[in-house]
């Protein structure tokens, strides 16, 4: 994986674009194959908390619509969220979305680095907690990715990404953000870490 931080790190734009097209061929035969596939409901993911198989540490796709969406500067309508701990009634999670493609593989690198659980296949999860992250001195960079979501307004069901995907997803254009653009939410995200 440290070779791939490397790798990113030398990218010109034109090959960030080549890296991001391939995902999204990758992430077209992903809905292909999910639409065939069991998928996760909202509230499975509360459910699941106490049980083996939860999204603990996973990352996972899904709609949203945020309850207090008019009170907030920006939002993403299409998370991309590693869950870091479940409450009653919400999820806790780092939505890489609020990072540009480059920093979001220097976080997961950073991360799978540190914190993956076993060796990469479909079942790996990232063993994290706020409260170790807090720890990081890649803080800065995660703390405008922390976000809260309750599965009442999750729309549809929710995509699963093997960690053997991760590298592939993180390249992707899928956020959708509203009230700002997704240039002036990076440039906002990246103030933040600058400040903290």
């Amino acid at each position: 994986m440290t070779t791939l931080l490397k790798k990113i790190a030398k990218l010109v734009p034109s090959q960030i674009r080549e890296a991001e097209l391939i995902s999204e061929s990758w992430f077209i035969l992903k809905v292909r194959d999910a639409q065939k596939k069991l998928k996760i409901t909202p509230g499975s993911l509360v459910q699941e908390a106490k049980s083996p198989t939860a999204k603990i540490g996973r990352i996972v796709m899904f709609r949203y619509d945020p309850k207090t969406k008019e009170s907030l500067k920006h939002y993403d309508t299409f998370p991309l969220v590693i869950p870091i701990y479940i409450y009653r009634d919400r999820m806790l999670g780092l939505n890489l979305h609020y990072l540009p493609p480059k920093v979001r593989a220097f976080i997961l690198n950073g991360l799978m680095k540190r914190k993956l659980r076993g060796g990469v296949d479909e079942k790996s999860r990232l063993l994290v907690t706020y409260k170790y992250l807090k720890r990081l001195s890649m803080f800065r960079f995660i703390l405008p990715c922390v976000k809260q979501y309750l599965p009442s307004h999750i729309k549809g069901n929710v995509i699963h990404v093997d960690a053997t995907e991760w590298n592939q997803v993180i390249f992707l254009n899928l956020e959708r953000f509203k009230k700002e653009s997704k240039q002036m939410v990076w440039k906002n995200s990246m103030r933040i870490a600058n400040d903290y």
